[in-house]
């Protein structure tokens, strides 16, 4: 369609509807349907107070209450909640944060380095499971490898290692092609020393990863990103800067999905939303959209969320049918335990690919 005839096309809608065009808005007519959803299911626990640990002999006591928080988390009830979203929305493609699996060595072997091989918790298995289930028919196309981080935990039997390695996964539906995934963790990172000198080095490893796909004849480029805290707000803005310099050479049309950790108009959106645009804009229908976050303990009656973080992002020749926050009423969407399912609620947004 000529450049000339689009224009005409907004005017005309403008003077009956009162809506506006956008500048590049895609032409009229049918195009290709796709659903897209984001989910971080939220690792169990505050891990920001190993930061301002004091010494090295403080970390097992620590790293003990931070393992009784993920366990009182109930991440094995939290999966049937998850998966049961997943089944029931049925995304075509499904980006999640914070996968984590957790490991234990028995007794502690005190070596720095990650060697834990116990499995005792793990995310990405539990949800598979729960999701076939009940019917779900996905796949994993891809996981990126995240912080992977080693701590003594005291116990009245003596000091064991938790390993957490921390994970994102991008799921498809059976039919859904994929090709060519690949993750990319940021150079940018935030590393401390948990207890201080002597203490257990710690480096929060983050990442975004790609994937092409094709969702009947539409042919896209699916990524997933997970950036750095607000509080962390240099680390952050690096890691965007440092994706969205990847991501420029990467051609269109492309959906970026995740936890992005900002606000609108804060930190890192505005360099976001300057290479992509943030469907919530184009379907939000004026809502907050309000993503973030639950009480540490998932256990709060009411919402807590008051930010907006988890994004769905588009670049390209997309149309945004709608976009809407999920799991967020707290009688039908937790555990029968009173637990959200995560400190985070979902997105899904139903788009088209139009010619």
């Amino acid at each position: 369609m000529a450049k000339a005839d689009r224009l005409v096309i907004c005017v005309a809608l403008l003077a009956s509807t009162g809506l506006g065009c956008k500048k590049d808005e895609p032409p009229l007519g049918p195009g290709i349907p796709i659903s897209v959803f984001t989910r971080n299911l939220y690792l169990g626990s505050e891990i920001t107070p190993l930061v301002t640990i004091p010494s090295p002999a403080e970390v097992p006591p620590a790293a003990a209450a931070i393992w009784a928080n993920i366990q009182a988390s109930n991440f094995p009830e939290r999966a049937k909640v998850l998966a049961q979203e997943i089944v029931t929305l049925g995304p075509d493609l499904v980006a999640l944060q914070e996968v984590t699996l957790y490991r234990r060595q028995v007794p502690s072997d005190a070596n720095p380095v990650p060697n834990a091989e116990e499995v005792v918790l793990d995310f990405l298995d539990l949800l598979t499971t729960e999701i076939a289930a009940r019917g779900g028919t996905y796949h994993l196309v891809g996981t990126a490898l995240n912080v992977d981080a080693e701590l003594p935990v005291a116990d009245p039997a003596g000091v064991y290692d938790l390993r957490l390695t921390d994970r994102d996964v991008i799921l498809a539906k059976d039919g859904v092609e994929t090709a060519n995934f690949a993750s990319f963790p940021f150079a940018a990172k935030f590393s401390f020393m948990a207890g201080g000198s002597g203490g257990v080095p710690i480096s929060l490893q983050r990442s975004w990863s790609r994937v092409d796909a094709t969702v009947g004849e539409a042919h896209f480029t699916f990524a997933n990103a997970h950036l750095e805290i607000q509080s962390i707000q240099p680390i952050q803005t690096a890691q965007a800067t440092e994706m969205l310099a990847a991501i420029s050479a990467v051609p269109d049309p492309v959906l970026l999905l995740g936890d992005f950790n900002s606000e609108p108009g804060m930190n890192s959106y505005p360099l976001l939303t300057a290479q992509f645009e943030d469907a919530w804009n184009d379907a939000g229908g004026g809502a907050p959209g309000l993503t973030c976050c639950q009480g540490a303990d998932l256990m709060n009656a009411e919402s807590s969320a008051t930010d907006r973080i988890d994004l769905v992002l588009y670049r390209g020749r997309f149309r945004i049918n709608d976009i809407a926050v999920t799991g967020t009423d707290p009688a039908a969407d937790r555990t029968p335990g009173g637990l959200w399912p995560s400190d985070h609620f979902g997105v899904l947004s139903h788009v088209e690919l139009v010619p």
